[in-house]
């Protein structure tokens, strides 16, 4: 008899956890327990899954099982997610790697907990994604590029080799970051943006080739 499936908590219940549910039904490791939001939405459901709770249930709900993923979207801000994250690992939360069976995830490439790894991406070897990051449908990340903590790759980004991307960036949707370029800590690229150039000061950055607009 095989061995019944943990469950994992979603904290968060818009649109951006719909890919997690997806995905978690896909990957077949774990069976989603149910989402928390705000009060408003507890008894409704989303994807056939219910509103168990809010944040004030988080302690009882981790004690049954302490797996848990943040499906709060990233759009430009880290802010909303980063807090929540690191209030549950306090807690005694588990963030498990979850990394969808459509992508193609090099077995050389190494990916942390609580990050993610939508369908459709391509990882090669030598990749590496930090904590609590979210790589979305369709993106490349070519051999040896580094993705830091809470940091978001839109989907269908190119980072070409050896790219390294810094801690709470957002790398906006069709962007390409060319070979050996690296962006810091805090930056923003703008929808379909070319980076053929390193950054050397955090802000917002748009255009083909990339300027920085604040």
């Amino acid at each position: 008899m095989s061995q019944a499936q943990p469950s994992i908590l979603l904290i968060g219940g818009g649109g951006h956890c719909h890919s997690y549910i997806d995905l978690i039904e896909r990957h077949g490791q774990f069976v989603v327990k149910g989402i928390i939001d705000q009060t408003e939405r507890v008894g409704q459901s989303i994807l056939g899954y219910p509103i168990i709770g809010t944040d004030e249930d988080l302690p009882r709900l981790l004690a049954e099982s302490p797996y848990f993923h943040v499906t709060i979207g990233q759009v430009m801000s880290h802010k909303p997610r980063v807090p929540i994250y690191e209030k549950l690992r306090a807690m005694g939360g588990v963030a498990p790697t979850l990394i969808s069976p459509k992508a193609c995830c090099s077995r050389h490439a190494k990916i942390g907990a609580g990050s993610i790894i939508m369908n459709g991406a391509i990882l090669q070897a030598g990749v590496v994604v930090g904590t609590n990051s979210i790589v979305n449908t369709g993106s490349i990340l070519d051999h040896d590029s580094f993705v830091d903590d809470h940091t978001h790759v839109s989907a269908n980004v190119m980072l070409s080799g050896e790219v390294r991307v810094g801690k709470y960036c957002f790398v906006g949707v069709s962007s390409t970051l060319s070979h050996c370029v690296s962006i810091p800590d805090y930056t923003i690229i703008g929808a379909g943006a070319l980076v053929h150039r390193s950054i050397t000061e955090a802000g917002v950055y748009a255009g083909v080739p990339a300027r920085k607009f604040r």
